[in-house]
């Protein structure tokens, strides 16, 4: 497998993997799928070309729009109960709409607004 003229310490470092993950992928040994995932975005490669899965080494939108702290945090949520899941989503929606309103993020509310001391 070549590495595109980058060395395995180059790549490791660009991907934030460790080399070890890198020396064992040359050596045909797939990776962790998030180790994977990031030596493929280094590559700008698709995961799917590295695993050998496809010939064709395109890297999709996908693999452009997810960082890995995104992917980690979809796993988690993947791991959940429907009923937990929901919850999350609900949070999850509450603070995109908190954080959407303009008087939330204007200034910070003090206790004298609440209680209408001033």
């Amino acid at each position: 497998m070549s590495f595109l003229r980058k060395s395995q310490a180059t790549l490791a470092y660009e991907a934030q993997v460790s080399p070890k993950v890198v020396k064992d992928l040359a050596a045909g040994k797939l990776p962790q799928f998030l180790d994977l995932y990031e030596i493929a975005r280094a590559l700008k490669v698709s995961p799917e070309y590295l695993a050998g899965y496809t010939d064709d080494d395109a890297q999709d939108a996908f693999a452009l729009a997810y960082s890995r702290e995104d992917l980690e945090m979809l796993s988690k949520i993947r791991a959940l109960s429907p009923d937990d899941r929901e919850s999350v989503m609900q949070i999850i929606h509450s603070l995109a709409t908190s954080a959407a309103s303009p008087r939330v993020n204007e200034r910070r509310i003090s206790d004298a607004d609440w209680f209408g001391e001033g």
